[in-house]
């Protein structure tokens, strides 16, 4: 199976292609993980087409259970969510080939152009073992810094959103050579600053003088959103896909309407499909797109939690 994935990573799947290799994962999946089994049972999810009527789980069961098709024994790695809410999550990982293969395809589909010149203002994978992100980063070939290089030639420089603001706070972010590209990749993982997203690619603009990019990415998928211009739709490459769901209803959510964001993942092969996050988002003028719009937090995300307890 996992030839199979890595073969149609990086193809412009059909719908009837994602969908025949989504349902087919996910029975692999089912049979190695009951867990998936009785969420199906319990989230209901509703759909107009096969894959939508995957099982899936909530992010936030990462954090209370081992999610994983495979023994411990086997694990060469375990990536930690940032914990902004319920302390991290932990997501098993046995191979990171398909980890690599999205990773690399995903960004070359939507920065065909980029800089060859990489830098990642991270701890490198060897300083942080349980970041995805630093894996990530490393994926991409970037090198690890804790400040921007200076030069003349065209940088992507890669880091989170906390990382660039207090950056700029200590004025280390410069003007940037024509062509250079910035990557933010997240949240600031519940400490507080003086800037909102909007307000910190304003000042990176204008500081750096080049692109604003955002991604997209959590611990628990392998795949990863990209945002093209300066609103925050997240834009997701043919091999996952996105809905947006009704946390009361567990259908899609009506258009123009707010609901909780999901993927189904092929690259999650190790793991589940279907990954219903804790993020609240709006369906974007396009498929396989969403508007992200914040955590969700109160009645909105206790509509799917509720059911949780019984899959403890």
């Amino acid at each position: 199976m996992k030839e199979r994935l890595l073969a149609a990573i990086g193809r412009d799947l059909s719908e009837e292609e994602f969908a025949a290799l989504a349902c087919e994962v996910s029975l692999l999946q089912r049979g190695a993980l009951p867990l998936l089994d009785r969420a199906g049972s319990i989230l209901p999810i509703r759909g107009d087409r096969p894959w939508k009527r995957i099982p899936i789980l909530p992010a936030r069961v990462f954090k209370e259970s081992r999610v994983a098709c495979f023994s411990p024994r086997e694990e060469v790695a375990a990536f930690r969510s940032s914990g902004t809410t319920g302390g991290p999550g932990v997501r098993p990982v046995r191979d990171l080939d398909l980890y690599s293969a999205s990773v690399r395809a995903g960004f070359a589909r939507t920065f065909p152009d980029a800089p060859a010149r990489r830098v990642a203002l991270l701890p490198s994978p060897e300083e942080a073992q349980n970041s995805s992100l630093a894996r990530m980063a490393e994926f991409l070939d970037c090198a690890f810094a804790e400040v921007p290089p200076e030069g003349s030639e065209p940088v992507l420089l890669f880091g989170t959103a906390l990382g660039f603001a207090k950056l700029l706070s200590q004025g280390s972010i410069r003007p940037l050579a024509p062509g250079s590209l910035i990557l933010e990749t997240g949240g600031y993982k519940g400490a507080r600053t003086e800037w909102n997203r909007e307000e910190l690619h304003e000042r990176l603009r204008e500081t750096s003088g080049v692109m604003v990019r955002s991604e997209y990415g959590m611990s628990e998928t392998f795949s990863q959103g990209y945002t093209s211009g300066v609103e925050p739709i997240y834009r997701f490459p043919p091999w996952c896909r996105v809905r947006v769901i009704d946390p009361f209803t567990l259908d899609d959510a009506a258009s123009g309407e707010t609901g909780l964001v999901a993927l189904y993942d092929l690259a999650n092969l190790d793991t589940t499909v279907g990954i219903l996050t804790e993020d609240f988002g709006r369906r974007a003028g396009e498929e396989n797109a969403f508007e992200y719009l914040g955590r969700a937090t109160g009645a909105e995300a206790r509509g799917c939690s509720l059911a949780l307890e019984s899959l403890r």
